[in-house]
């Protein structure tokens, strides 16, 4: 499902090994890979279309890696439907759960999500709360496959809409035509550690 310049991002990480955070994660570790990857453009020598679907791309991979932090200062800062559900996410991830359902609400259905349309955000974040009350040592598979779906249709959508239009020339100055920045200006994004200082 995923393209495959993403897929050799993916692949390289412990993805989502938890509903919540993982209390053996080290993040730290995992930001350097990823800003790596997306200095290279993923692979991709096109210039970047969407600065903030790349913005969300680069969230959600750090989302995915419990980088929350770096993550949560990327979703908070866009608007978007997009922003907001993915916002819900870590929120839900964090076992915020109340205010994981605000989020998701505020984004109602997406485009990304249309073609899993047996998913609900809202109900799903209700079953998550249940697996964490229940306290298991190990997250139900189940839940766990689901939140790998929802995670690779977002991240799917913010790579096409990010990467849309890989025919974009880039001029001198670092910006696209019509004055979008490109991937090397738009990647200049807050770093796990800077988003620690604000």
């Amino acid at each position: 499902m995923l393209p495959s310049a993403l897929l050799a991002v993916v692949d390289a990480l412990p993805v989502l090994q938890k509903l919540g955070i993982s209390k053996a994660a080290r993040p730290a570790d995992f930001v350097a890979q990823i800003e790596s990857a997306c200095e290279k453009g993923l692979g991709s020598a096109a210039a970047i279309a969407h600065p903030a679907a790349y913005a969300l791309l680069k969230g959600g991979l750090f989302y995915a890696v419990d980088a929350l932090d770096a993550a949560h200062s990327i979703f908070q800062e866009d608007p978007s439907p997009e922003g907001s559900y993915w916002h819900g996410m870590l929120h839900r991830r964090e076992g915020d759960f109340w205010n994981a359902k605000y989020w998701l609400q505020r984004a109602g259905r997406l485009a990304a999500l249309k073609d899993f349309p047996e998913f609900d955000p809202i109900q799903f974040v209700t079953r998550c709360e249940r697996a964490a009350q229940r306290s298991e040592t190990e997250d139900p598979e189940d839940l766990l496959a689901l939140q790998r779906r929802e995670w690779e249709h977002l991240l799917k959508a913010a790579y096409e809409k990010a990467f849309r239009d890989g025919t974009r020339k880039t001029l001198s100055n670092g910006t696209a035509r019509g004055g979008e920045p490109t991937h090397a200006t738009a990647s200049r994004l807050p770093t796990e550690a800077q988003s620690r200082a604000h």
